[in-house]
């Protein structure tokens, strides 16, 4: 699993120059960020995601980013056989920026409106339970176990990359640019192929079924894609939110 993130993230990181290079060079080609979403990613699972951007030409840019799950937002069951929490995610995307602005001004690299295509490489284990009756006597039970999935996409991606602007004076309405702090803005949408497999679970589609919450929650979406133990397609949607610092 890490093997293959590592291969994913190395194309990214043969474009990173010396650092010490790019000081005092105005139109930074490369950006560290932070996948600020992805901290408290409680409908697949949170991770530390870390991104690399480089611009490869004024207006074509190759980034990758890599995440590990360092914390579960369920905790760990009291019962010794399950597993610990674990997580991986690793993305590599091709983006094009768009050359100038609505109102006529070019856009500096790694900056303004762009479109993408992402290859994605997702892996976790978790720790679930659910809570259902057996059809037939409506007796309820509770069900612990603890599933692993894989998941493996390509996606479409549009998104918005700024710098920062913040106040340059005590006088209200003057503001000023930051050269390295910047916002990525972005949405995707595209097919995934997700395999699910379940252990030490009781459940059974056929015979019983889940007791939902009276109001919709994530925690009922969640339980209910891990008991999906199959392989299949889907249309995987994602919005997030990085802050970055250009280099």
């Amino acid at each position: 699993m890490k093997k293959i993130a590592c291969l994913l993230f190395l194309p990214t990181l043969c474009f990173v120059n010396d650092v010490n290079a790019q000081e005092g060079n105005k139109s930074y080609r490369s950006a560290v960020k932070l996948n600020i979403v992805a901290l408290a990613d409680d409908i697949s699972f949170p991770t530390i995601r870390l991104a690399l951007e480089r611009a490869v030409s004024q207006r074509i840019a190759l980034s990758g980013e890599l995440g590990y799950q360092l914390y579960s937002i369920d905790g760990y069951l009291a019962d010794p056989e399950f597993v610990k929490e674990s997580g991986i995610k690793a993305n590599v995307e091709l983006r094009r920026y768009a050359r100038r602005s609505r109102s006529g001004n070019i856009y500096p690299p790694l900056a303004g409106f762009y479109t993408g295509l992402n290859f994605l490489y997702a892996q976790n284990r978790r720790n679930l339970t659910a809570h259902y009756y057996k059809k037939d006597d409506h007796l309820e039970f509770t069900d612990r176990f603890y599933a692993r999935k894989t998941i493996t996409g390509l996606s479409f991606v549009l998104g918005y990359q700024l710098a920062i602007r913040y106040p340059a004076s005590l006088k209200p309405g003057i503001t000023k640019q930051s050269r390295h702090i910047l916002f990525d803005f972005y949405g995707s949408l595209g097919p995934a192929y997700r395999n699910n497999k379940n252990y030490n679970r009781n459940y059974h589609t056929a015979s019983d079924s889940l007791l939902r919450s009276r109001h919709v929650n994530l925690s009922d979406a969640t339980v209910k894609s891990y008991l999906e133990e199959n392989s299949r397609v889907i249309i995987r949607p994602a919005l997030g939110i990085r802050l970055g610092y250009r280099l």
